[in-house]
């Protein structure tokens, strides 16, 4: 196989709103830089039909029209295939401005953007050097945490106070480590894709950072040069944080960044090839029915935004912001269709297999992706091609657990993410 790797520095302007919080959080600084990182991948030193590119952005989530344009350009630009590129958010909660229903998303920057990830896979592409693709799967153990919790009262929260007694977490956690390594015809290696399931928000503050995904990647540069790029794909963590709030321990970003780094290294040199023959990518879209307030939900929503009931369940994270967010969904989506199509795209490389999928998963629909391609090599990257919201599992609905709260960032029925997933599946099959 032919690789080629780009990065490229994108820390936006100090003053812009960083998304992720719903609420305004201007920045009045730069803690790491910020970048996006491509890699193409090609069965000839010259681009075809079969070649494919990734791009991932320091950002908390992309949307499907920044993704479209950002593959149409690189089309343009680089001749490969708008069918066979992805865009992937790693969702740093410190990143680009992109927006949410609070957070001003700048246009001017996320146009200039769109250029910014497009030239980066133009610019791989003229990187394309004949090297050897190998796999490797590590385990980074007591970094990240299930933020769902059981409750003594018997119900479920989300990233519970300190006024609420917990029993234990609600479920685990994902700790592997694969990792996908390339190593040139001199036995260099000079890049890695390298995933890992934790929110990147273990960082707080003001200033851009791409968390500890840029922690990994100064400590990678370390190791094998300045010239490595390693591309960190965000692992299906709709559930999963860096807060333990039963043992109150809490891993700092560097801290995470330092170990994922070193567990890295260790995987990537007993690391095997791979058996990349050829390409084949699979796309598609699944479709999925957006949930609506019920009218007793919107009139108990405004009453609390109002000021007219002031008593808020502590066991709903963001409270009366979370009402606040409903109200503002349903206005939005009374213009809206029921449904909405989400892309799905998997590409394989010999028994590589490449999951690129929408929206924030609960671990749990990776591991049954998983136990179905036991016998391939596995890497998967959330928020690809799309944001999408919120996936947990079904039986979740119907608790305090917070991303099963109504809103935007959580509009569809309890069954879209067995949809997603089984749909995720059977294209994998037909490859």
């Amino acid at each position: 196989m032919y690789i080629g790797l780009y990065e490229r520095e994108i820390t936006p302007p100090i003053g812009l709103d960083m998304p992720g919080y719903y609420c305004e959080r201007l920045s009045i600084g730069v803690l790491d830089k910020l970048y996006c990182k491509a890699v193409v991948i090609s069965e000839s030193e010259e681009i075809n039909e079969n070649s494919t590119a990734m791009v991932v952005v320091d950002a908390v989530e992309l949307d499907r029209d920044f993704c479209r344009a950002t593959a149409e350009r690189a089309e343009k630009l680089s001749k490969i295939s708008a069918f066979n590129i992805s865009v992937t958010a790693n969702h740093t909660h410190l990143g680009v401005p992109s927006g949410d229903p609070v957070a001003k998303r700048d246009e001017e920057f996320m146009a200039m953007l769109v250029k910014y990830c497009a030239d980066a896979i133009f610019e791989a592409s003229k990187r394309l050097t004949e090297c050897d693709l190998c796999f490797g799967m590590g385990k980074a153990e007591g970094l990240c945490f299930n933020r769902d919790y059981l409750l003594e009262d018997g119900s479920i929260c989300t990233n519970p106070s300190s006024k609420l007694k917990l029993v234990k977490s609600y479920s685990g956690v994902n700790e592997f480590l694969p990792v996908v390594s390339f190593k040139d015809k001199e036995g260099k290696v000079t890049g890695a894709l390298i995933e890992y399931a934790c929110h990147q928000d273990c960082v707080g503050g003001l200033k851009y950072s791409g968390d500890y995904s840029s922690i990994l990647s100064y400590e990678l540069k370390k190791a094998y040069g300045e010239n490595f790029v390693s591309i960190y794909l965000p692992g299906a963590s709709g559930d999963i944080n860096n807060v333990d709030y039963i043992g109150r321990k809490t891993p700092d970003y560097v801290t995470m960044g330092k170990v994922l780094a070193n567990e890295a290294q260790k995987v990537i040199a007993k690391s095997e090839k791979v058996n990349a023959e050829n390409i084949k990518i699979k796309s598609d879209s699944v479709k999925l029915k957006i949930r609506r307030a019920t009218k007793e939900q919107i009139e108990y929503a405004k009453k609390v935004v109002s000021g007219v009931i002031n008593e808020i369940d502590s066991r709903i994270m963001l409270n009366k912001t979370m009402l606040w967010l409903l109200l503002d969904f349903e206005k939005k989506a009374e213009t809206k269709p029921d449904f909405e199509e989400l892309p799905i795209k998997i590409v394989s490389i010999g028994d590589l297999y490449f999951f690129l999928l929408p929206g924030e998963l609960y671990h749990q629909f990776e591991d049954r992706i998983r136990e179905n391609f036991k016998d391939k090599k596995v890497i998967l990257a959330e928020l690809s091609n799309s944001e999408g919201g919120y996936f947990p599992v079904p039986e979740l609905f119907g608790t305090y657990v917070y991303p099963t709260q109504l809103c935007q960032g959580s509009r569809f029925t309890p069954e879209s993410g067995d949809i997603l997933i089984n749909k995720a599946i059977k294209l994998g099959k037909c490859i």
